[in-house]
């Protein structure tokens, strides 16, 4: 059984890195962790601020200027359904 205690000792692991970090989507998408403890926006920010330094330093590299992509919206697998108050 030592497989499955090594198993099992290796997933929190794979689990953290699944989470934070981006390796199959482009570098503008927010990782999960960035969208579940509120940290979107300010990633969204500092992107907007980097492409605009970017852009100022070469500014014949890109045209028109770069904007970092949306965030995403909500993404459902099974939508709570809305319970309507009853008078």
């Amino acid at each position: 059984m030592a497989l499955d205690r090594d198993g099992r000792a290796f997933l929190p692991a794979l689990t953290f890195i699944g989470t934070t970090t981006n390796t199959a989507t482009p570098v503008s998408a927010s990782t999960p962790a960035d969208i579940h403890f509120g940290r979107a926006d300010s990633v969204q920010l500092e992107r907007a601020r980097v492409l605009q330094a970017a852009y100022a330093a070469h500014p014949d590299a890109s045209s028109p200027a770069p904007l970092p992509s949306p965030l995403p919206g909500p993404a459902w697998i099974n939508k709570p359904t809305e319970v309507l108050p009853t008078q």
